[in-house]
């Protein structure tokens, strides 16, 4: 049946990548002014979201097998579980996109372009066409199908039953329509904007049915297969996973063949190992020692601005957070530029509402600001003058670590009137306790904004879903509004408001955008993303 093909306008994301690779670590300062919250990015000029839709040429096929190296990769942190639907936090989700490939992904300036899917384009405002690759191949040479695309999303994801965390941010898909083996409708509930960009890298990872009905949910967890272009080895808990390329991934292969990710979660031993020279690259470098990592002989120390921030959660449903006065109270408590300057070593930008400079829409009229007596008489308002007792959540072992903000946030928080009884856990534990709402009140946390485009994660917020209390129906909708706005004008006007609701509302506190800090040998070459997908199949042996 000839099908209508709807006219959309360009939907363009502005990001700022600031990548250094030097012997010595780039001076924080000049990368904190280039992000500056203060200075908006271009809008609407770089990134287009899907309206001029990349062939499959854009990206390389497979040519070579792999050669017989091995890359090994310390991070600060250890995943939970290897099902992409089912993930303990970003850095569980990284790891699982090592295995698991998306239908869409994003190339180093942040545009998005082909992956399992080697096209899409916009049939009408609710009805998505893609097209997967003929030569797609999960890594048990099954070939990829719009059977699995269905299987994955409506069963693994958009089931209530299989209780995936990611429902939140694929709901708006009612269901997936099969064309033939490789050609499928996604047909959303409502217009959508930036679907495109649900289904790529964080949510997108598909895997195989016939596989996956046949281990069952506990077998697929200790034998995983995807069509990434890694696959599973083996996992020693609390020490290190070992995966290997897979000769049948559909695009490059992996220039080393083995790839072993250790779990070192202290970063004083991290950092030994980096000294010793027993890893090839080291996340989370602490600011305090970039420079002293940078100055060995045969370490670079790899900085850029990352899509992540900081920024604290708080109970909205009970006192006293459910109080605005006692929101904005706590927003105006925090000196963020003395935290990123002597905590981070320059090493972030300070933010006031919850949103990066590179993000699609940014509205840079919020200056960051400072008044711990206007946050005393916010809360001599609000019924406490003096002041309030809180129960004060941080966490370790996550993608970057939150327990040391908390505790330099602390006498912050208690010059202005907050009082605070810190409880530090690692995330395994913590993470479930956030997803199942058995929080303290008050919570660090901290979010990439990988989509370069808030429209994507924004319903959480608002919605009481993900670990968070605050629900507003009144802003879901405007949010909901601007995911169906096709133009992307009109759509920059609806974050600006949307983002003041944020302010005046003070739902969420940030307090700063981070930048990534890796050592990296100077015998490979490989650079962060600022989305934080690791992407090590892309690094290569320096020439």
């Amino acid at each position: 049946m000839k099908r209508n093909s709807f006219v959309m306008f360009s939907i363009v994301v502005a990001i700022s990548m600031l990548l250094a690779s030097c012997g010595s670590v780039a001076t924080p300062a000049a990368q904190a002014t280039a992000v500056s919250a203060t200075t908006a990015p271009a809008q609407a000029t770089t990134v287009p979201m899907a309206t001029a839709v990349p062939t499959a040429t854009a990206v390389p096929t497979a040519t070579a097998k792999p050669v017989n190296t091995t890359l090994t990769v310390a991070l600060n942190g250890e995943p939970a579980i290897l099902q992409p639907q089912q993930p303990v936090g970003r850095l569980n989700e990284l790891v699982n996109a090592l295995l698991f490939e998306p239908l869409l992904s994003r190339d180093a300036q942040g545009n998005l372009q082909p992956a399992l899917a080697e096209s899409w384009k916009l049939i009408n405002p609710t009805t998505w066409e893609f097209k997967l690759r003929a030569n797609a191949k999960f890594q048990n040479g099954d070939p990829v199908t719009s059977a699995d695309v269905k299987f994955t999303y409506e069963q693994l994801v958009l089931n209530p039953a299989a209780k995936s965390p990611h429902i939140t941010f694929l709901q708006t898909i009612k269901t997936v329509n099969i064309i033939d083996d490789l050609t499928f409708d996604i047909i959303t509930t409502v217009p959508d904007v930036v679907l495109p960009s649900r289904v790529a890298d964080l949510y997108g990872g598909i895997v195989p049915q016939a596989y996956y009905e046949k281990l069952g949910e506990t077998g697929f967890e200790a034998a995983p297969i995807g069509a990434g272009p890694y696959e599973f080895v083996s996992w020693t808990k609390n020490s290190q996973m070992v995966l290997k390329a897979s000769p049948n991934y559909w695009g490059k292969q992996p220039a080393y063949s083995t790839l072993i990710l250790k779990f070192i979660t202290d970063d004083a031993t991290r950092m030994a190992a980096v000294q010793a020279g027993e890893v090839d690259i080291a996340s989370t470098v602490p600011p305090a020692l970039a420079g002293e990592i940078g100055a060995l002989p045969n370490y670079n120390v790899d900085s850029a601005p990352d899509s992540r921030y900081y920024f604290l959660v708080t109970d909205t449903t009970k006192p006293p957070f459910n109080d605005v006065r006692v929101r904005q109270a706590l927003m105006f408590a925090i000196d963020r530029a003395a935290l990123v300057k002597g905590l981070a070593y320059g090493y972030g930008t300070p933010l006031m509402i919850p949103f990066i400079p590179q993000t699609f829409g940014y509205d840079p009229s919020y200056p960051v600001i400072y008044d711990p007596a206007k946050s005393k008489q916010l809360l001599a308002e609000a019924g406490y003058p003096n002041g309030v007792t809180i129960d004060f959540d941080a966490f370790t072992g996550s993608i970057v670590d939150h327990s040391k903000l908390a505790e330099a946030l602390q006498p912050q928080l208690a010059a202005a009137g907050f009082t605070t009884k810190l409880n530090i856990v690692d995330y395994g534990v913590f993470g479930p306790k956030r997803l199942a709402h058995q929080t303290a009140p008050l919570y660090i946390y901290s979010l990439g904004d990988w989509a370069f485009d808030m429209g994507v994660q924004l319903k959480s917020y608002v919605e009481g879903s993900q670990g968070y209390y605050y629900i507003d129906p009144v802003l879901g909708a405007k949010i909901d509004a601007a995911l169906g706005e096709f133009d992307a004008t009109k759509r920059v006007a609806d974050y600006k408001d949307i983002q003041k609701d944020f302010y005046d509302k003070a739902p969420y506190t940030a307090i700063y955008q981070i930048n990534q800090i890796w050592a990296v040998s100077k015998s490979v070459n490989w650079t962060p993303s600022m989305d934080e997908f690791f992407r090590f199949n892309l690094a290569q042996p320096t020439q």
